[in-house]
C-alpha cells in the first residue's frame, strides 16, 4: 500500500468498539462460559476474513523498490515495517505502516472488513500524504482475496485525471509475501510503480482458537 502514501488521500478511519457487559453481571460468569462466547464470536467471522488474517497477520520488515515517478524521478529504494493485526473478535483487519523512503518517512493506517450484505471486502485508509490526510473516495476501493492473492483496486483523481491504483499481495509463505503496485489512467495501461518484499519478524495476537 505504500504508493497510496504518496499519491492518494484516504478516508478517516472509524474504529469499531465492542461494548462489554456490566462488571456486576458478567464478572461472575465462569471463565469457561466466557471462552465459549469468544469461540462463538469467532465462528461468526466470515471464512474469507479468517483466511486473510491467518495469511497476513503479523509484524513484517519490508524492502522497497521504487520505479521512476514524480515523487522519485530516478526510482530508488526504501525500507520499513508493516503491522497487520485483527480487531476485536477478528471482524476487522488493521494495517499500520512506517516507511523510510528517498523523499522522507511515510505513515499509513488502513482498515479492512467483510460486508455480509455484499459478500465482499471493504476498506478505509488514512495517511500523511498531504494536508487533507483522509479522503472518502477510498471507501469505493474494490478488495478481493481468493486465498492466494489479496488485490486492491482504487480510483482517485489527480491533475484533472481519473487514475487507477492496482495493488497485489501474493507469494504468501508463513514468513514472507510480495507486494506490487501499478498505476495509470482509468481505462488505460497500468505501469509498475513499486515492489515490496516482506519478511516476518514477529507475531500479533490472533482472535481464533487454535
Amino acid at each position: 500500500m505504500i504508493l497510496r502514501i504518496v499519491v492518494l488521500g484516504a478516508t478517516c478511519v472509524c474504529l469499531l468498539y465492542v461494548l462489554g457487559g456490566a462488571e456486576s453481571g458478567y464478572s461472575q460468569q465462569p471463565h469457561s462460559a466466557n471462552a465459549h462466547a469468544s469461540m462463538t464470536d469467532s465462528r461468526d467471522v466470515a471464512p474469507e476474513m479468517q483466511s486473510l488474517i491467518k495469511a497476513i497477520a503479523g509484524r513484517w520488515s519490508t524492502s522497497i523498490k521504487l520505479e521512476p515517478s514524480g515523487a522519485a524521478p530516478n526510482g530508488g529504494a526504501g525500507e520499513g515495517e508493516e503491522i497487520w493485526r485483527p480487531g476485536p473478535g477478528g471482524f476487522t483487519l488493521l494495517e499500520e505502516e512506517h516507511n523510510r523512503m528517498p523523499y522522507g518517512e511515510r505513515f499509513l493506517l488502513a482498515l479492512q472488513w467483510w460486508d455480509k450484505s455484499t459478500n465482499s471486502f471493504h476498506g478505509m485508509l488514512c495517511n500523511g500524504s498531504g494536508p487533507s490526510g483522509c479522503n472518502l473516495e477510498s471507501t469505493k476501493s474494490v478488495l478481493k482475496w481468493d486465498g492466494m492473492r489479496f488485490v486492491i483496486d482504487m480510483e482517485f483523481s489527480t491533475n484533472d485525471k481519473r487514475m487507477m491504483w492496482h495493488e497485489v499481495f501474493t507469494d504468501f509463505t508463513p514468513t514472507s509475501f510480495t507486494q506490487t503496485g501499478d498505476i495509470g489512467e482509468v481505462g488505460g495501461p497500468l505501469k509498475r510503480s513499486i515492489t515490496i518484499h516482506a519478511t516476518k519478524i514477529g507475531k500479533v495476537d490472533g482472535p481464533f482458537p487454535k
